[in-house]
């Protein structure tokens, strides 16, 4: 993930008008309080890759004192009872938000005791209801869609897509159905990006890509 977001800053053009759009929709159901092989519950884990990822960008992006505003972010949780923002931050008007100094304001943050650092606390844990990641993807796609309007030079869209990927069988077939549409929103740079990562408290790696949602 973090190797992606340094790849698009350094062989694309991103600037104010034409920024870059990177979208985290995190599944935030109540399946996600149980404790993965971490020790901590898949919720938490979810929260500390959001959190991660964003303080990387703010640090790439960040020049003395100032932050460029080059990057348009997304955060959205869902379950089958929600779809909602899930910054501690107050959006934008077209759903996503401008990285900017304001990302540094956000003064609450934990120590990841695995990488011996500090993280700020951007990601606001909510869990409850059932998985229903078609639900969550259709909900997205009005949101970049709204992005590619209004920069239609921009690069594609990213959207990384964070869940337990247990996906009712009923379901599967209208789960594809709107990745392949979330992934048919173009820029004149190329198609929207998808990367589904799989948090999982039963495998001995955390952490899969699964090909056959990507």
């Amino acid at each position: 993930m973090y190797d992606t977001q340094a790849a698009i800053m350094k062989d694309w053009l991103v600037n104010t008008q034409n920024p870059a759009c990177l979208i985290f929709l995190v599944e935030q159901s109540d399946m996600l309080t149980k404790t993965g092989i971490s020790g901590y519950s898949l919720s938490f884990e979810m929260k500390r890759i959001v959190d991660l990822a964003i303080s990387k960008l703010v640090e790439g992006n960040s020049k003395g004192d100032e932050v460029s505003p080059r990057v348009k972010i997304g955060v959205f949780g869902y379950s089958d009872t929600h779809f909602s923002w899930r910054l501690n931050l107050n959006r934008d008007e077209c759903g996503l938000k401008m990285l900017s100094n304001e990302f540094k304001m956000v003064k609450d943050e934990y120590v990841d005791e695995k990488l011996e650092l500090y993280i700020p606390s951007y990601f606001m844990e909510k869990n409850h209801g059932k998985e229903d990641m078609a639900s969550g993807i259709s909900n997205l796609i009005e949101i970049v869609e709204g992005f590619v309007v209004k920069h239609p030079e921009s690069v594609p869209p990213i959207v990384y897509h964070l869940t337990q990927g247990n996906i009712q069988h009923s379901q599967k077939k209208n789960v594809l159905a709107a990745m392949k549409e979330l992934k048919s929103i173009a820029t004149s740079t190329g198609n929207t990006m998808l990367f589904n990562i799989r948090i999982n408290s039963d495998l001995e790696e955390p952490l899969i890509f699964p090909h056959q949602f990507s």
